[in-house]
């Protein structure tokens, strides 16, 4: 009766501890689960990341492409703006000289009519004298 008894006790134990085993076992397998699980979210939130910065790599270097080409055209633009001052310039220049040429002409003339005249009344003097 004392070895069947120990015999009891062995197999209760056993099955104790069996049953201990095996439900570590089975929190063992789930927490793998979960690990696999969260690997597997994280390997998805990775992809999309990277999908994400690719995409705005793309959109990048094409607002590079469009900051070149704005930059090329505002240089361009810059340029032409100094063409035309420089045209400016060079028409308010011609003006200036215009108006000292039409000046001075008008200026000439006026002299040489005064000059005409009093040689025209000295000469008219000279004969009637």
């Amino acid at each position: 009766m004392v070895k069947i008894r120990r015999y009891v006790v062995i197999i209760f134990l056993g099955c104790f501890g069996m049953i201990g085993f095996l439900s570590n076992m089975s929190y063992a397998i789930w927490d793998c689960t979960q690990q696999d699980q969260m690997i597997n979210d994280l390997t998805k939130q990775a992809l999309l990341y990277k999908d994400r910065l690719n995409t705005c790599q793309q959109e990048n270097a094409k607002l590079q492409q469009e900051k070149e080409a704005l930059s090329k055209e505002l240089d361009q633009t810059r340029k032409e703006l100094e063409d035309s001052k420089e045209k400016l310039r060079g028409t308010h220049t011609n003006f200036q000289f215009s108006i000292v040429g039409i000046g001075l002409a008008a200026g000439l003339g006026l002299f040489v009519g005064v000059f005409l005249t009093v040689k025209t009344k000295n000469d008219a003097r000279q004969r009637n004298s």
